[in-house]
């Protein structure tokens, strides 16, 4: 493509190409550059585009931050396959602050819970032993992180318009401890400009009453979308 007759183009036709290369049919997860990457076939290297001049990588990047979903949480330490507060400091670390303020959607994989050992219980009557029900407890340094996430979000992706947040808690699931803690540190996000939205999915009932108990004023950007039964 020649650069110089592309730039002629009306606006609105220059973001259309722009988003046909970087907007994602899928989220984009923030998982920590731990390892070298294994070698790949060669791609096309849209990014070349970037390196074109200051207007157009101006243009592709609004459109790129702004119109993707990025996938942040605290789950495993430095997992490359997982997102983690690991991976959301080095993302913050090496993107503009111009580009993650104009974010508008983020997903929130969230744990503030570890699983307890697992053990063999009496069955009903006649039926034998059987394996107990997975028990999960309230974990503090799950929580400690989930607490910095909030800040890190608070503080950077100040245009975020949209957040789901995404727990992997089930209605089979025997959640034992305190989680007023976790609440708090979601309640922290709510107080973003632009928000207006945050969805919850799984079962979190408990936690969605306390956080909205918490929030008075902001219930109706509270959303729940039911655990699939």
């Amino acid at each position: 493509m020649e650069f110089k007759y592309f730039l002629r183009l009306p606006p609105e036709i220059r973001n259309e190409v722009y988003k046909l290369l970087f907007v994602s049919n899928t989220n984009l997860r923030v998982s920590s550059p731990v390892h070298r990457r294994k070698r790949r076939p060669p791609q096309l290297d849209f990014t070349r585009l970037l390196l074109v001049n200051k207007q157009i990588n101006a243009e592709a990047k609004t459109i790129f931050y702004s119109l993707n979903t990025f996938i942040i949480g605290n789950r495993e330490w430095a997992s490359r396959e997982r997102v983690n507060l690991h991976a959301l400091k080095a993302f913050i670390s090496r993107v503009p602050k111009a580009c993650i303020s104009i974010i508008a959607k983020i997903t929130i994989e969230m744990r503030f819970y570890r699983p307890l050992s697992r053990h063999w219980i009496l069955g009903p009557a006649g039926s034998g032993w059987m394996m107990a029900p997975p028990a999960f407890r309230v974990d503090k340094e799950f929580v400690r992180q989930l607490h910095s996430l909030a800040r890190c979000v608070v503080k950077h992706f100040t245009g975020v318009e949209f957040i789901e947040i995404s727990t992997g808690i089930s209605p089979q699931m025997d959640l034992r401890g305190d989680f007023r803690p976790a609440v708090n540190a979601v309640g922290k996000m709510l107080v973003l400009p632009h928000l207006k939205r945050m969805t919850f999915r799984g079962h979190l009932d408990p936690f969605i009453e306390q956080l909205i108990k918490d929030n008075e004023g902001k219930k109706d950007i509270i959303e729940i979308v039911p655990h699939p039964q």
